[in-house]
């Protein structure tokens, strides 16, 4: 069985440009995204809560399922976390996932920004 170091090291090896190796094994299992809440801010504790589950099933995996795969803490966040940082509103229907909405609608809008 790998360790986390064996793994870390194969993908060291991917990206070697030099010598890059030539192919990696990763197995998706759906279920780690069941039940995975909006990414609504007021519901921030139970997207932690995901989170910190999911990772927990990942390294559970790490002895069982032998493929390439890093554990890791899922930052789980929706695209719109882009937009906004750049000024865009974002919008948040209550069951769906949020979105952000246009900044620019015109060609002297888009000339203004920076």
């Amino acid at each position: 069985m790998d360790t986390i170091e064996e793994r870390k090291r194969r993908w060291q090896e991917f990206y070697d440009p030099v010598h890059p190796r030539r192919f990696m094994l990763l197995m998706n299992d759906p279920t780690l995204l069941a039940n995975r809440p909006f990414p609504h801010p007021d519901n921030l504790p139970q997207r932690i809560e995901w989170a910190w589950n999911k990772y927990l099933r990942q390294m559970d995996q790490l002895a069982w399922l032998d493929d390439d795969s890093l554990p890791f803490l899922d930052p789980y966040t929706g695209t719109e976390i882009f937009a906004e940082a750049f000024g865009c509103r974002v919008y948040r229907p209550e069951n769906d996932m949020p979105f952000a909405l246009p900044l620019v609608h015109n060609v002297s809008e888009a000339s203004r920004l920076n």
